[in-house]
């Protein structure tokens, strides 16, 4: 049976309803805690209004009445107040569609607060700029587009305030000019959304989606949902951009994507900051020169209400999908959640520490290191931050909600190298043999600088060196900073990432004992294991007479390689492997097809 209020009610403290529904014009109002409805929100009439006031929030169940009425909910949400720089939005609210399905969402449902209650139309203007000196305060509609399913810029859809967004796409719009200390307090009014979201998404493109419910949301859940797992790659990519650029010329925007992934603990966060550069017309990184910056906001695991973030498909073509088993009540100001603007769950089910850098702490059976490798291109200096994970579960392949693919490169820039995929973050199962190669791709000659910028769970007289194989030194970066001057190029060989130095590179130690060589005759298969990541450059097979059968060049750090052997005769082969550093090492296999 529905409850039916006919007055209003302030709610302080948790508030649990089967259903509600709000009629004539009455309200709710939700101060400073959540409401959790586990079917269906009816706000009935056009008066009737569910307010979500200081960092207040609606969760719903598992019910399948779905939202209904002409009443609003109403939520509010900060962006930047800098008219050149743009949010990622999401909007946790629809329009009234006479259904009880999800609405689509206009931009014109944005409001400009006036009082705790009232709510007004911003003043959406067609030229480049906004403002909130006025009254009403103008909105630039220039600036509003979706993006689904590409890799190219020239992709952006331009909405304005004349085109709906369906549920769950996320949306830019730039902030407003006026005091940036204070931000642009927006208010969302429409139906409030519920339940299953799904977006489109294709594989090795992006599709801007985000939290779209009025309340935050679990990234672990979302990225951890069954069917999700099988159509993105676990990576959340979050814009930020300098506000001190003054200008709307695409090849002035100074921005980039912040990289963000959890495991399916909940507990170990993987993420590392925007790396800020300058765009050309296209939307390409221009080659010279990088602007300088750093990212400085820090991705949580609970997304709030209201941010877009950009999400990379791995399969041909699937959905994905938002729940309402996702929903949580965390409030931004706990910490937890964070919102990225420039300048039924109701607890966390795992504790998340955090070091004096706001960097997760991982678990006692983790290890990890973050490199900091600094450029300086034509004078402009910048960082590119990477992060490398430790567990016994770490595998040769991709490491869902532990690796991280890089959304984007520089033309200067740095990287860890998988299947000829940069990689931002990776995993590995650690020990002190490992010989972990770092790609250095260099436009102009410069200065480059490794430092190590935070290890975790490593014992204290762990050293963590670069191995520079041009000269055969070693820097322990845990005692100083590796710095070296590089010639333009792509060095993907000559520096490597090591733990210790005597025989750190030998060949009996390494090459013989940690490249496993099988032949795997049920599936006619020869499979090369290089778990440790030394540089390959050939791979050869030879028959008992010393012919070649084929013989493959790589000058590659892969985790593993195959190749089929079903038409070969049966009997004895020679397999010689050529490593860039360590010689070459030969094993006999018995072919039997």
């Amino acid at each position: 049976m529905k409850k039916h209020f006919t007055l209003f009610f302030v709610i302080s403290s948790l508030f649990c309803r089967a259903q509600l529904s709000v009629q004539n014009d009455a309200y709710i109002y939700v101060n400073d805690t959540f409401i959790f409805v586990e079917d269906d929100v009816n706000l009935d009439d056009v008066n009737s209004t569910l307010y979500l006031r200081n960092e207040g929030q609606l969760l719903q169940g598992n019910g399948v009445t779905g939202n209904t009425g002409n009443g609003e909910l109403s939520v509010y949400q900060q962006g930047t107040v800098n008219k050149w720089t743009y949010n990622f939005w999401c909007s946790p609210i629809g329009q009234a569609n006479g259904s009880n399905t999800n609405g689509d969402f206009n931009i014109t449902q944005l409001k400009q607060p006036f009082s705790n209650l009232v709510s007004n139309d911003f003043n959406f203007v067609s030229s480049d700029d906004g403002n909130n000196l006025t009254n009403p305060i103008e909105i630039s509609n220039r600036w509003i587009y979706t993006y689904q399913q590409s890799a190219e810029y020239g992709d952006w859809n331009y909405v304005g305030n004349i085109n709906d967004i369906i549920p769950g796409l996320g949306f830019t719009m730039k902030g407003t000019s006026g005091n940036p200390v204070v931000g642009q307090t927006v208010d969302f009014r429409g139906k409030p959304n519920n339940g299953l979201i799904i977006n489109g998404v294709r594989d090795t493109e992006f599709t801007l989606v985000g939290n779209p419910y009025p309340s935050a949301m679990d990234a672990a859940a979302f990225i951890h949902h069954p069917l999700n797992v099988t159509i993105i790659n676990g990576v959340l990519y979050y814009w930020e951009q300098r506000t001190d650029i003054e200008s709307h010329v695409l090849s002035n925007y100074i921005g980039g994507y912040a990289e963000y992934t959890i495991d399916a603990t909940g507990t170990v966060e993987t993420f590392v900051p925007a790396v800020f550069f300058t765009y050309d017309a296209n939307g390409d990184p221009l080659p010279l020169p990088p602007p300088g910056e750093f990212g400085s906001k820090t991705a949580k695991r609970y997304i709030p209400i209201g941010q877009g973030f950009m999400v990379e498909g791995s399969a041909p073509f699937g959905f994905v999908r938002t729940t309402n088993d996702m929903r949580v009540f965390e409030k931004e100001s706990s910490g937890n959640s964070y919102f990225f603007r420039n300048n039924n769950n109701s607890e966390q089910t795992n504790e998340i520490v955090y070091n004096e850098y706001g960097l997760n702490i991982v678990p006692d059976d983790f290890k990890r290191f973050r490199l900091n490798v600094d450029f300086s291109v034509s004078g402009n200096d910048y960082t590119r931050q990477l992060l490398m994970n430790f567990h016994d579960s770490a595998t040769t392949n991709f490491d869902y909600g532990l690796e991280v693919k890089r959304s984007e490169n520089l033309s200067t820039d740095a990287y860890w190298n998988q299947d000829d995929i940069p990689y931002s973050v990776q995993a590995l199962q650690f020990n002190e043999d490992l010989i972990i190669p770092i790609t250095l791709q260099i436009e102009e000659v410069q200065p480059v600088k490794i430092r190590l910028f935070d290890a975790q769970n490593f014992v204290e007289n762990q050293p963590i060196y670069v191995f520079d194989t041009e000269n055969s030194s070693y820097t322990n970066l845990r005692q100083t900073d590796f710095t070296t001057t590089l010639n333009a190029g792509i060095y993907s060989d000559r520096f490597k990432i090591v733990f210790k130095t005597d025989g750190a590179l030998s060949l009996d130690d390494h090459v013989i004992n940690t490249v496993d060589i099988f032949q795997d005759n049920f599936k006619s298969i020869l499979e090369i294991n290089n778990p440790k990541l030394f540089t390959i450059n050939s791979i050869e097979l030879f028959d008992v007479l010393g012919r070649s059968v084929f013989s493959v060049s790589k000058s590659s750090a892969e985790h593993s390689y195959s190749f089929s052997t079903a038409n070969l005769n049966n009997g004895v082969y020679v397999v010689k492997i050529s490593t860039n550093d360590h010689g070459e090492y030969s094993q006999k296999i018995v072919v039997s097809n």
